[in-house]
């Protein structure tokens, strides 16, 4: 298979490189064939059509040969690498050098020394005008910005969640627009995260992802048991509407990694009281095979009665366990319009267990 998407200015540099001490406590997919066909799936040319006036983002990208090849795919105006690592930073340096020999730097990468976790990091870049990507209506996709993320580290998931969080919010890098992100992420936290109804994995934070974004499953690690089927780790029904490509296990650092790459697109949603929803999500979750009539009692005195009719008959009798994010749109809607609805105060009494919550 051609790799096309593979910069031939930095194969002598790559070459030179050992792998291991670049991981830092992250995974890598590192066989350039592999990453091709995500590139190849991902289609970024169709979704970037003026990519030459772009800019990436690219967050913890490590030892780079991911970066290096989105970089050749889409040839943009400005490729920033947040690279908080001293190592990891001083390699993508001299790599930069090198490139300046071979090409004058036409990649435009710029290395950033400072740490991806710390919000100051992203303020500093637009103060010190850094990046300066342009503002798009949240009506698409942003065409002139993507973010690329390695999170497999193990704090990786708790900061997938605040970015998911920060695109409906509109702040952070995604104050620019509906900006896309591909990120790595750990296999436990994408199979739990990426469900559809009735899956036994799927929690509120699944909800809410589904709530506010558009997530795909684009690759994810072939399974450790091959007495099992690819895949079995994950909602069968997200892998049969995403098709995502399975990655040998050889092509992960360290070895053995299990990880998933997934693109999350998110949605352009009317504002919400997040912690109404939330309360309503965690709520009715907590006895999840009830159908929504019998849990309306529990979210306030009278709601049953009153609200209850405000709902489609078919609705009022599903199980909670297979609501949608649309189901439980649905639902917020009512309660948010009802004048009874406790204050945010006096839902404080319910308190229930969801680690690591977007």
């Amino acid at each position: 298979m051609s790799v096309r998407s593979l910069n031939p200015a930095l194969l002598s540099h790559f070459n030179s490189y050992g792998l291991v001490k670049f991981t830092q406590g992250f995974k890598n997919v590192m066989q350039p064939v592999i990453l091709q066909k995500i590139i190849d799936k991902l289609d970024l040319k169709s979704k970037y059509p003026e990519s030459s006036s772009m800019d990436i983002i690219d967050i913890f990208p490590g030892y780079g040969i991911f970066s290096s090849m989105i970089n050749y795919e889409l040839k943009p105006k400005h490729h920033l690498l947040i690279e908080g690592n001293k190592d990891s930073a001083a390699m993508w340096k001299e790599r930069i050098s090198h490139l300046e020999n071979k090409s004058f730097n036409s990649e435009h990468f710029e290395v950033v020394n400072k740490s991806g976790y710390s919000w100051t990091t992203y303020d500093d870049l637009t103060k010190e005008k850094i990046i300066n990507p342009t503002f798009q209506s949240f009506d698409k996709p942003h065409d002139q910005l993507l973010i690329v993320g390695n999170l497999t580290s193990n704090f990786g998931e708790s900061l997938f969640t605040q970015w998911v969080m920060c695109s409906y919010y509109r702040n952070w890098l995604h104050k620019y627009g509906k900006v896309r992100m591909l990120v790595l992420i750990p296999q436990e936290s994408a199979s739990k995260f990426i469900t559809m109804s009735g899956y036994s994995k799927r929690n509120k934070s699944a909800c809410k992802l589904e709530i506010l974004t558009n997530t795909k499953l684009i690759a994810i690690t072939e399974h450790k048991d091959r007495s099992k089927p690819q895949g079995a780790s994950y909602d069968p029904r997200v892998l049969i509407r995403d098709q995502p490509l399975i990655l040998p296990n050889s092509s992960v650092i360290p070895s053995g990694g299990q990880v998933a790459l997934v693109e999350v697109v998110p949605k352009n949603i009317p504002e919400l009281d997040m912690a109404l929803l939330e309360y309503i999500i965690q709520l009715f979750m907590y006895k999840s095979t009830m159908p929504v009539d019998y849990m309306l009692e529990y979210i306030s005195p009278g709601a049953r009665e009153q609200l209850g009719p405000k709902l489609p008959a078919h609705l009022r009798t599903k199980q909670v366990k297979l609501l949608t994010g649309e189901d439980y749109l649905e639902i917020y809607n009512v309660f948010n319009a009802w004048p009874f609805k406790p204050t945010l105060q006096e839902t404080m009494g319910i308190t229930l267990e969801d680690t690591r919550e977007l």
